[in-house]
């Protein structure tokens, strides 16, 4: 029953780690959008005015 539990307590850490992994890597792409779009919309302005 010990290795049993722990098995399944080492199964959760591995499912919570790639939950954690998973989530960085949604933050970041959002991140990146949201320069892209800041970038894109100085150019467009930049663009605009000249």
């Amino acid at each position: 029953m010990e290795k049993q539990s722990r098995l399944l307590c080492s199964e959760l850490c591995v499912q919570r780690r790639l939950y954690e992994v998973t989530l960085n890597c949604a933050i970041l792409a959002w991140k990146d959008i949201q320069n892209a779009k800041k970038h894109t919309g100085r150019a467009i302005y930049g663009a605009v005015k000249a």
